[in-house]
């Protein structure tokens, strides 16, 4: 694996695009989302079915609270955070 690789924004569009190919890049993807709990479980079963490691996160990154609390559960999930894409 090349470290963890958190997405914001990435259940759909360009995030999900960037989501799936650091997935193919070997990267753990953390797929976070907002409000498309489908969507975003949609890009973590494409990366698994390609091979890669991936979960989903439901938080809203406008939200400072929210967003410590992704990066500890990215954290106790997948491992600390390499890549961050600000996407959302």
């Amino acid at each position: 694996m090349s470290g963890v690789a958190l997405v914001t924004g990435a259940s759909r569009g360009i995030g999900r695009a960037i989501a799936i190919a650091l997935g193919s890049d070997g990267h753990a993807v953390a797929v976070n989302f907002a409000s498309r709990a489908d969507a975003a479980k949609g890009v973590v079963s494409e990366i698994r079915a390609s091979g890669g490691k991936a979960e989903a996160f439901q938080a809203d990154v406008s939200d400072a609270g929210q967003v410590e609390d992704l990066f500890a559960r990215v954290g106790e999930a997948l491992g600390p955070v390499a890549v961050l894409v600000n996407n959302a």
